[in-house]
């Protein structure tokens, strides 16, 4: 993943994203300093794992204002992992 200074919006409804993207997302998250909205929603196959997994690299990167996990397959478990 190169660095983009441009990005700003990134929506991924119903990409198909799994816990096994993850790692592509954080690093997209890490590496595109302007992104400011990000949306999952509708990847049921991202859970608990993958949805905290990317929402640890949102956190750290300090500057997503929007982030949108409608039907992201997040159970109880995953909220409270995230609420922390």
């Amino acid at each position: 993943v190169k660095k983009n200074s441009s990005l700003q919006l990134l929506h991924l409804v119903s990409a198909r994203a799994t816990r096994a993207c993850c790692p592509s997302l954080v690093s997209m998250v890490q590496e595109n300093l302007s992104l400011s909205d990000l949306s999952l929603g509708r990847n049921a196959k991202l859970g608990d794992d993958g949805v905290v997994q990317v929402m640890e690299a949102v956190l750290e990167a300090k500057r997503i204002s929007t982030m949108g996990l409608k039907n992201t397959g997040i159970t109880q478990r995953g909220a409270a992992a995230l609420a922390k």
